[in-house]
């Protein structure tokens, strides 16, 4: 992608593009570690104190010099971040005494002075050692709290309006705010444990033709036994949560404080460590080296959860659902590292690895033996990132849904299996076309975006050549991006399915097509509203070779353009109104990119030159003889109706700050909530009228039953989709 970036330096304009950057930060750097490395010792305490300051500098720097919208750094700056970072760092207000805030205040106006003479790991350090102290002892307040019984019938209320919670002065009133907190989660467990218990009582009492013995009779259980067995349980879960709270690493600490300074700019630029940066990467391209085994952590233990179908782990054969990972050696190594309680995200590292390479896991089986298994790492496909697509029979007419979870893209050429999101919605429109489909939709439903240059040509696959989207830099022109191959893959009806949470190149992608008239784009008031352009920064491979002792230093991500439809509006902030607008249980909730504090603004330039698609237009009166037959279908469908009801409600729960904390109150809120959500319960339930099948050529693959099995899973969860169904009716009209 073509990079232009327009900076100021000494009041003197000029122009940096994706060649020169490396040399504009090798040049800053090196004047960092002529003024740093070698006017100390290198002691390791101070070499990583040095490596701090420069990171500090380079994520200022990439903000300052290369954001699309720089800021100034001021005492405005300085107070945003100093807000931001304590909210991060205690944002419901249970550690932090008003004293402690009001002693960190002395830096609420110089931390921008700080940046500058990168001293800012000061005020870093201040809130990192206060925390961990008051850490120390809110686990003393907790373990305290928890010795007593619960008094569940005293009436009391707990403030959730986290925003607007002041902090406390002492700790008699930190001990309030955290039993009320305990109190409350203990009285959601209680209600939970006796309901289970009564409903244990009554069918023990109640005969079965089933049962060729006599049923064991279960005793009620009193009051007593049931809080403090919901106790015990809290006290449980707390002491698992402050496990991995104390073993949080502190370098991930300051990582979040760089974050915290990146995310000032605005809230697509942030700062990764190294570990975040490859999981980033591994996010857009949709694939890793590993072993191929969904993880998760319980009761200490590195718990098996999936074994992705054809990975290394599923051809081996030894590994199952259930098995728990107690230790970890790499197959040239000897000794194995003992993984219990262990951080997920550590256990993690150690499991995967470089594609070829051999990990040997130690797991206790579910039945208790324990084994080890050798897994030959290899690269693993994340299936729920990739393109699918089947076939809609309705009515005697065939259509075609192909779903795009997000605009994936191989970031590294060298890997022979690496796919492109283009290339494969390429390959299954040509299937559906072999099942003699009449028209096509695209499900960019939750697609937060991803790969912009994918998003071109996929818009490409539908068009003939011609621009798609208009991507601006600071003080420049507007870069017109455009499909340049002439070939058009579907000619046929075409319908895009958004919601609120289809972002970025989605909606890049569902602009063009309603600016071209290509199709009817259908779904919620309208789409996420992320009208920026990021770029990252890897920090290693932009600095000097003086900067070897620092690195690993991660990268930064950087929002350096924006995007404009050709029609010459922004979809930054107002996203894309569908042509066709549906219920949906978030149509009053507060998301988007309209919610995020620090968003830049929406505007508008010049449109491009485009011309609109002549070969199946969609005009303005067909538009509204669709919308009006879709208004009216919408206003009959229970489903639609019961999703708007649902929607008010959430509204107005969404608004209730203070909750009512005693037996009493939970069990008169619990038997509304339960009233209420049987209204709601039909919508799970409820079917469409489609027919919902795999294509042919994928009939093969069931001989693989896990395949066939999430596969089935699919079509039927298709079967439901009223959502789905209104955009059949909608292409039929077509």
């Amino acid at each position: 992608m073509k990079w232009n970036i327009s900076i100021s330096l000494q009041n003197k304009s000029f122009y940096i593009n994706k060649m020169n950057i490396r040399h504009t930060f090798v040049a800053f750097v090196s004047l960092l570690a002529t003024t740093q490395i070698f006017s100390q010792n290198n002691v390791n305490k101070q070499l990583e104190a040095q490596r701090r300051q420069t990171l500090v500098a380079l994520v200022n720097y990439a903000g300052t010099q290369f954001h699309y919208n720089p800021k100034k750094l001021d005492d405005r700056f300085s107070q945003e971040l100093f807000n931001s970072y304590l909210e991060y760092v205690d944002y419901a207000k249970r550690f932090f005494l008003k004293g402690d805030i009001e002693y960190l205040s002395q830096y609420k106006f110089v931390l921008d002075e700080m940046i500058r003479n990168r001293r800012s790991y000061k005020f870093y350090n201040e809130v990192y050692t206060i925390y961990k102290k008051r850490e120390d002892s809110v686990g003393k307040i907790i373990h305290e709290i928890l010795t007593k019984p619960f008094d569940f019938n005293k009436e009391e209320k707990l403030n959730t309006d986290y925003e607007h919670v002041g902090y406390v002065d002492d700790f008699d009133e930190l001990r309030s705010r955290w039993r009320k907190y305990l109190k409350y989660s203990a009285i959601s467990k209680f209600y939970e444990l006796r309901e289970t218990n009564q409903k244990a009582v009554a069918d023990s009492k109640t005969p079965s033709k089933k049962k060729s013995t006599k049923t064991k009779l279960v005793k009620a259980k009193s009051y007593t036994e049931l809080e403090k067995e919901s106790r015990e349980f809290i006290k449980k879960n707390i002491k698992r949560w402050f496990k991995r709270l104390s073993g949080q690493k502190e370098k991930d600490w300051f990582n979040e404080f760089l974050n915290q300074i990146a995310e000032q700019y605005d809230p697509h630029t942030n700062y990764f460590g190294p570990r975040n940066q490859s999981n980033f990467n591994q996010s857009m391209s949709g694939q890793l080296e590993g072993i191929g085994a969904r993880l998760t952590e319980k009761d200490g233990y590195i718990e098996i959860v999936e074994v992705l179908v054809g990975s290394p782990a599923w051809k081996q054969g030894d590994l199952s659902v259930g098995d728990k990972i107690t230790d970890v050696r790499q197959g040239n190594k000897k000794k194995s590292v003992h993984v219990v309680n262990m951080p997920l995200e550590d256990a993690i590292e150690l499991i995967k690895g470089k594609k070829g390479t051999k990990v040997v896991l130690t797991v206790k089986k579910m039945d208790g033996i324990v084994a080890e298994i050798p897994i030959v790492r290899d690269v693993i496909e994340i299936e729920e990132t990739f393109v699918k697509s089947a076939v809609i029979n309705h009515k005697g007419k065939k259509f075609g849904m192909i779903n795009l979870p997000k605009f994936y893209v191989n970031l590294d050429k060298s890997k022979k299996n690496a796919r492109d999101c283009s290339d494969d919605v390429r390959s299954e429109i040509l299937k559906l076309k072999d099942e003699n489909i009449e028209g096509i939709i695209v499900d960019l439903r939750d697609n937060g975006g991803g790969a912009l240059n994918e998003a071109v040509q996929i818009v490409g696959h539908f068009i003939p050549n011609g621009p798609v989207v208009q991507v601006k830099e600071p003080g420049k022109r507007a870069s017109v991006y455009e499909d340049e191959e002439k070939e058009v893959v579907w000619t046929g009806p075409l319908v895009v399915m958004v919601n609120e949470f289809t972002a970025s190149a989605s909606e890049i992608f569902s602009a063009a097509i309603q600016d071209y008239n290509r199709g009817i784009v259908i779904g919620s008031q309208r789409t996420f509203g992320k009208g920026t352009v990021q770029t990252v920064i890897d920090l290693d491979s932009r600095v000097s070779e003086q900067m070897t002792p620092f690195k690993p230093l991660g990268a930064v991500k950087l929002t350096i353009q924006k995007f404009y439809r050709i029609n010459g509006g922004s979809t930054q902030i107002k996203g894309v109104t569908p042509d066709i607008i549906l219920p949906t249980k978030y149509a009053f909730s507060d998301v988007g990119e309209k919610s995020y504090d620090g968003a830049l603004e929406w505007d508008k330039i010049e449109p491009a030159s485009y011309s609109e698609w002549k070969n199946l237009s969609v005009s303005s009166t067909l538009k509204n003889k669709i919308k009006l037959n879709s208004d009216k279908r919408i206003a009959k469908n229970k489903f639609f109706a019961l999703v708007k009801e649902n929607a008010e409600w959430l509204r107005k729960r969404k608004e209730e700050h203070d909750i009512d904390i005693s037996l009493s109150d939970y069990e008169k809120e619990e038997k509304r909530i339960k009233k209420e959500n049987e209204k709601y319960k039909p919508i799970k339930d409820m079917k469409t009228e489609l027919n919902v099948s795999v294509l042919k050529v994928e009939k093969k693959k069931f001989k693989d039953k896990v395949y066939k099995e999430k596969k089935q899973a699919w079509m039927k969860k298709l079967g439901k989709d009223f959502y789905l169904q209104e955009a059949i009716f909608v292409i039929e009209e077509l």
